[in-house]
């Protein structure tokens, strides 16, 4: 097994000295040797358990990192290596085994010395936000000023990518037309944009549970969280199609 670091075999959803949930930020390797799956998940074992039954190719674990942010371990690896997609295969990667080492250092890094930081700094944001303001304004530092510059170039540039895009996805839209997609290029399905609840169906044709569930509207979630099955019935499908563009330019 390329790589791979021992786990022992059923090690459930655990917590640690201090209460808090651990979890695990994994990436495991197919037997093709150049594509790398990662993910997050509570219980390791049965997690790869699951992935080889619906694998087409063999697939091994090949390092993880046990955390109380899996999620966020998740998300930086995705950022990392957002380039190296394979697109229209969930959480797919196209790395060479060095590629994998590197960025699992990193997550490392990450997690012990950057994300404490980040996660500190948003539960301070999100007292300020609560606070009374007086009507002080105070002067910038040059930190301040360097941030604030940094800032109103990446929103213009956001916003110019933006207006640059959406004529872009428009044409390849058009060019869809009634088809599913482009092969390699792009896919235009409702298959892809989730199901609706007809509420109005359901008040129809189940009046009796109407008063149950009715508040200023129909409550939705707690009718089908209450009658799963029967919600299930009256789930529609999507609206709109959902548009997904193929990323991967080896494709």
């Amino acid at each position: 097994m390329l790589g791979a670091r021992c786990f022992a075999p059923g090690r459930e959803h655990i917590s640690d000295s201090r209460g808090s949930i651990m979890g695990y930020t994994y990436v495991s390797a197919y037997d093709t040797g150049s594509l790398y799956k990662l993910g997050k998940a509570g219980t390791l074992s049965s997690r790869q358990s699951s992935l080889r039954t619906g694998s087409a190719g063999k697939l091994e674990l090949f390092d993880f990192v046990e955390t109380e942010h899996d999620l966020a371990g998740e998300r930086f690896l995705k950022r990392l290596w957002a380039d190296r997609q394979v697109k229209h295969r969930k959480e797919v990667y196209r790395l060479t085994e060095d590629e994998v080492r590197a960025g699992m250092a990193q997550l490392r890094h990450y997690l012990s010395e950057v994300l404490p930081t980040e996660l500190a700094e948003q539960e301070q944001v999100a007292e300020l936000e609560g606070v009374d303001n007086d009507e002080v304004m105070i002067e910038p530092s040059a930190d301040i000023v360097a941030a604030h510059r940094r800032l109103v170039a990446i929103e213009d540039e956001l916003r110019r990518l933006t207006e640059e895009a959406e004529p872009l996805r428009r044409a390849i839209m058009i060019a869809i037309g009634k088809n599913r997609g482009i092969t390699g290029i792009a896919t235009f399905d409702k298959a892809d944009s989730p199901r609706w609840f007809n509420d109005t169906r359901a008040q129809a044709e189940h009046p009796q549970l109407w008063e149950q569930f009715k508040k200023t509207t129909y409550d939705n979630a707690a009718f089908k969280k209450t009658y799963r099955d029967l919600a299930d019935s009256f789930m529609e499908p999507p609206k709109k199609r959902k548009f997904v563009l193929n990323q991967d330019l080896e494709s």
